[in-house]
Parts: structure tokens; sequence; C-alpha cells
């Protein structure tokens, strides 16, 4: 009986600390990591221009294609798979912000909403059939990105036409900040496993970057 209770509270205390370490902790770092990789992009080209935004585009570029080969090798487990997956679609959506500054600008317009709907389809038929479970989460990542880009260019080009859409603006972000919330709340209360927390983690992530957005504006 002693074995028993010995076992469930060693059970409860590694539950717990997946908790901490696959869910919240791991969405700060991603948090971190993606404010790193944005907040270097002026410095970067204040100091030396276009090449050197070149070269720090191509650096992001071999570190994302680095972690997309990691997120495919069947080698890691299934959490470790999933999280390069995470860094490879973050670094790839990254390579594409810093490409606006090398004359190759996101589409914001109804061109880019149907080029993505479009790369979704195809994202969406080939997940049950052909990718494996790193390649789904790059491409999440990745779609995640794109979609919040779209959004906040489509609402702040609203916003400063009617009073009315600056408010939607601004709503937008307290249900973020709520969003964050209900993800931290899920990661704690109820996910058992710890692919479900990975995967709340990077919902933390995307509704605190949304919120960033919202409350502080373009951070480059």
């Amino acid at each position: 009986m002693e074995h028993q209770v010995r076992d469930i509270q060693v059970a409860i205390s590694r539950d717990g600390w997946s908790k901490l370490t696959d869910g919240l902790l791991a969405a700060v770092i991603l948090y971190l990591l993606w404010l790193f990789v944005v907040l270097a992009i002026r410095p970067i080209e204040q100091r030396f221009g276009q090449p050197g935004l070149l070269v720090y585009t191509l650096g992001l570029l071999a570190v994302a294609m680095y972690a997309l080969q990691q997120a495919i090798f069947q080698r890691h487990s299934e959490t470790t798979r999933a999280w390069y997956g995470i860094a490879s679609g973050s670094l790839a959506w990254s390579v594409m912000e810093v490409s606006t500054f090398l004359g190759a600008p996101i589409l914001a317009n109804a061109g880019g909403v149907i080029l993505m709907i479009m790369v979704s389809l195809i994202f969406t038929l080939l997940w049950r059939s052909a990718l494996p479970l790193g390649m789904k989460f790059f491409g999440v990542t990745l779609l995640m990105n794109w979609a919040e880009y779209i959004l906040m260019q489509v609402q702040s080009w609203l916003s400063s036409l009617s009073p009315i859409f600056a408010l939607s603006y601004r709503i937008t972000g307290y249900l973020a900040l709520f969003g964050i919330v209900l993800a931290i709340g899920y990661i704690f209360s109820y996910s058992r496993r710890r692919l479900q927390r990975v995967c709340a983690a990077l919902l933390v992530w995307f509704f605190a970057s949304l919120a960033l957005y919202v409350f502080w504006g373009s951070l480059y």
C-alpha cells in the first residue's frame, strides 16, 4: 500500500513538472525567442543595412530548415518533434517578415488572404495522409503567424477609418489576454498528455503575441 501511495505521489509530481516545463515555461521560452528574432531586425538594418538583413535572413532560414529536419526525425520523441516543428514554423515566418525589408512584402490584401486560404487547404488535405507530426506543427505555426499578420494589418487599417473599428481592434487585444488565461488554465487543470501541453503552450504564445501587437503596436 505504501508503495502504491508513493508511486501515485511520484506520478503527480512528474505530471506537475511536465505541466510547468512542457506548458507554461515552454510558452515563455517560445515567446522570448520570437521577441528576440523580431527585435533584432531594426538594429541589424540600421547598422549593416540590406546586406546585414540578407545575412540575417539566410541565417534564420538555415536554422529553420535544421529544426524542420529534426522535426521529421522519427527517433525523437513526439514532444521533441513537436517543439522542433513549432520552432521551425516560427523561424520560417520570421524569414518571411524580414524579407519584407528586402523588397518582398507579405500580401495583406485580398490576394494575400486567398493565397493563405489556398495554402491552408493544401495543408489540410495532406494532414491525414502524408504529414508527420513535426511537419504538422510546422504548418500550424506558420499558418497561425500568417493569419495573425493579416488580421492585424486589416484591423489596423480599419481602425483608422472609424472609431467602431478602433474599438474592435482593442477588443481583439482583450480577447487575446482572455485566451492566454484559458490556455494556461487548460495546461494546469485539464491537460493529461505532454503533447496537449505543447499545443496549449503554442496557443499561449499566439495570444500573447496578438495582445502585444494590439497594445504595443509594430515591433519593428
